[in-house]
């Protein structure tokens, strides 16, 4: 094809040694030898074992096939073209060609998928632009970027932003896998118990708060905000829409300081410590449901003559509404999302504060309406690590000695805690924390109405501001209370839900029975036991080799152990479901 005059669109070029692409006045090959250079990086090339090749632009496939043919085990190359006006350039059946030498090993996404690179590369069963399954997550330990053409440098913010998402959902993966070793089999556990409970709670005030909203952390910074708050004239305080992680509910409770919201995430058994001032404050809890299911329902050991007395209410007497982390690529979770279960879902972050002010900003009616935020520190001071009545401070004095003092002094003995420069003064936090902050900052940053208003601790990367000056500022808005016939499901959906949740149990409990059966006794096939485990994937995504099933001996053994866990939960939720 001979060179045009509207060189602003792409268009092939003739030169003595093949076709070169010329676009904005630059050509994206040699306009002598085009296949030249790329041939000679290819073969510079060093990859390690499973490494995910992100080919970027790849336009008339120079150097692909010497690439594919050099590949180590357990490698994948997944083109990427972000330009829409190159597309028509790529031939159709060059992917097609290549994965014959590939042996199905090159993937192609074009630009309307590439928002979702972090999605395809964390989740099962995922296919590319050309009809190739990317490997089951957990196949890569490494990410390289290879520019096939210069297209990539018309374009660098966009192709580095991919490349940072791939390399995040690689690395992430990895992260995730090490807490779901320790913790996985216990947010499962929490989630069959939970599913119970899920007929008798309250709905989530999605989109329908219209007053300003106060994000409270439980860091050190919460201390002088909650001092602010319980000073202002009762009338006045309600004039702020307070969501609290759980963690700061005692010193809330020490000012006489009601929240609105409590956010419950956390599913081992030290968070009821948080909840032991709190017994009749009746808090509404908004929980993960993967959150510890004693703080979710009051004691039924008694058996109450009304479930509804009991199951509708938690720990503090209040009402409970539910939303799910989606921790792992789960089938289960999104069995539970197919049938209804999930009615929110959020992305895994780690950390109570990120949740919380991620909620805050779906519940606020309008992007307009401030949202304040406060104890969200991800660093501690010398003397303590918490606001000064959170039980994890109280806890340190309980345990004081001449040997260990009171104070977060233990937590300077962590090889990866360093001293920062705070938002005033000198803070310490760890590997952790700072991640946590990282992932803070890269979401809310530029977000509309979001304000700081902490005084200690690290920079959160949002418009810093004086809650003292702020109050004048809210005394003219009105407070959004949320509504009782808003928030609670009516009878028929109640039975409706309950009937479905103890369906799901039956089904549940008959598919592990069968499982635990054909394991004891070998009379099962080996296509049936893959079928159950890709479809009950809880049974073994805590084992460290768990992110994917597997029919050797000593894995089936360790998932045999596991049904019988799990057959008591499911036990325990059909008891609470029972009339």
């Amino acid at each position: 094809m001979p060179i045009t005059n509207d060189t602003s669109k792409p268009c092939l070029v003739e030169t003595r040694q093949g076709l070169s692409v010329l676009y904005e006045n630059r050509f994206l090959y040699s306009k002598y030898n085009p296949a030249a250079s790329i041939e000679r990086l290819v073969e510079t090339l060093e990859l390690k074992n499973d490494t995910l090749v992100l080919c970027f632009s790849p336009i008339l496939g120079y150097g692909m096939k010497k690439l594919a043919e050099k590949l180590p085990a357990g490698c994948f190359m997944l083109a990427i073209e972000a330009d829409a006006g190159l597309l028509e350039l790529y031939h159709k059946d060059f992917f097609t060609q290549e994965n014959e030498i590939a042996g199905g090993k090159i993937g192609f996404l074009g630009p309307h998928r590439l928002q979702e690179i972090y999605n395809l590369l964390t989740k099962k069963n995922q296919i590319t632009d050309n009809g190739v399954p990317l490997p089951h997550p957990g196949t890569f330990k490494h990410c390289v970027r290879v520019d096939f053409s210069a297209a990539p440098a018309l374009r660098q913010a966009e192709y580095q932003g991919i490349l940072q998402h791939a390399e995040l959902a690689v690395a992430n993966f990895w992260k995730n896998r090490l807490t779901l070793i320790k913790m996985g089999r216990l947010y499962h556990r929490n989630i069959l118990r939970n599913l119970a409970l899920l007929p008798y709670s309250s709905e989530i005030p999605l989109k329908k708060i219209e007053s300003p909203l106060l994000v409270l952390g439980a860091g050190p910074s919460a201390d002088k905000t909650i001092e602010v708050l319980s000073l202002l004239p009762e009338d006045f305080r309600k004039n702020i829409f307070i969501l609290a992680v759980d963690a700061v509910v005692p010193a809330l409770q020490a000012r006489k300081v009601q929240p609105d919201i409590v956010l419950a995430l956390e599913c081992q058994l030290a968070i009821q410590q948080a909840y032991t001032t709190a017994a009749d404050s009746e808090l509404f809890l908004l929980a993960d449901l993967t959150s510890r299911p004693s703080i979710l329902h009051q004691d039924t050991a008694f058996r109450p003559t009304s479930r509804e007395k009991s199951l509708g209410k938690n720990c503090t007497g209040g009402k409970t509404a539910f939303f799910s982390t989606e921790f792992a690529g789960s089938r289960f979770l999104e069995r539970l999302q197919q049938q209804g279960f999930i009615q929110q879902k959020l992305p895994p972050m780690g950390s109570v504060g990120i949740v919380a002010m991620e909620i805050a900003l779906q519940l606020r009616k309008h992007q307009n309406i401030p949202v304040y935020v406060s104890g969200l520190d991800f660093s501690y001071l010398v003397e303590r690590s918490h606001c000064k009545e959170s039980f994890q401070v109280k806890n340190t004095f309980l345990k004081a000695s001449r040997v260990k003092p009171a104070g977060s002094y233990h937590s300077l003995g962590n090889p990866t805690t360093e001293k920062y420069e705070g938002k005033s003064g000198a803070v310490y936090s760890d590997q952790i924390l700072s991640y946590y902050r990282q992932i803070f900052c890269d979401r809310f940053q530029g977000v509309t109405a979001a304000y700081d208003v902490g005084q200690m601790g690290f920079d959160l990367g949002l418009e810093r501001r004086d809650f003292s000056q702020v109050i004048a500022e809210i005394s003219g808005m009105k407070k959004t209370r949320i509504k009782e016939e808003a928030s609670i499901t009516n009878n028929a959906r109640k039975q409706k839900l309950a009937e479905k949740i103890r369906e799901f149990y039956h089904k549940e409990e008959d598919v592990l029975q069968e499982l635990r059966e054909g394991l004891s006794s070998g009379n099962i096939c080996q296509e049936r036991i893959l079928e159950i485990l890709e479809e009950a994937d809880y049974l073994y995504l805590h084992f460290p080799d768990g992110y994917k099933p597997s029919l050797d001996i000593s894995f089936l053994k360790r998932v045999r152990s596991e049904i019988d866990f799990f057959l008591k939960d499911i036990a325990l939720g059909k008891k609470l479901l029972e009339e």
